[in-house]
């Protein structure tokens, strides 16, 4: 994730806006460090351009990754978001409307979105491996734990009975 100082997501508004003018084939000869897309992933938007600042996430087969990740995001800001799966989507009609509520210059799937009639309608870049109709399983029953537990993003801790 890149972020100004003081863990806030950085916008649009400190890239140049000379980068808009540029397609990623001269900005890829210009800087052979800089890193695009993967070729692999597909646009469900056309000839919309994203330049900005990328808010990254791990879903690891969980929405709730995702979800942070917008949530952090601004104005200007791109999300990517590694899915951890290919069985079902991350991304559809409801998050990239929210994405466009907030301003963001685009989204980045390496995973599966779905909607995608309504995503190619909409004034937001969007890249993905591919569709899908499945969206991500509900969780039928709340887990129980007996002692703590944590994992990179939360920590849960058990009730008292």
């Amino acid at each position: 994730m890149t972020e100004r100082d003081g863990g806030e997501p950085a916008t649009a508004r400190t890239i140049p806006p000379q980068a808009w003018q540029l397609d990623a084939a001269s900005l890829s000869d210009a800087n052979k460090a800089l890193r695009v897309l993967p070729r692999e992933l597909r646009p469900y938007t056309r000839g919309i351009r994203m330049v900005g600042r990328t808010v990254t996430v791990t879903a690891s087969d969980d929405l709730v990754p995702v979800l942070a990740g917008l949530e952090r995001c601004g104005a200007g800001d791109i999300l990517v978001v590694d899915a951890g799966t290919t069985e079902h989507a991350v991304l559809g009609e409801l998050f990239a409307t929210e994405a466009i509520r907030r301003q963001m210059a685009g989204v980045v799937v390496y995973g599966l979105c779905r909607d995608t009639a309504t995503l190619a309608q909409l004034p937001l870049p969007i890249y993905a491996l591919g569709t899908i109709a499945q969206g991500v399983p509900e969780l039928t029953a709340c887990p129980r734990f007996s002692s703590p537990y944590a994992s990179a993003t939360s920590r849960f801790t058990p009730a008292r009975s």
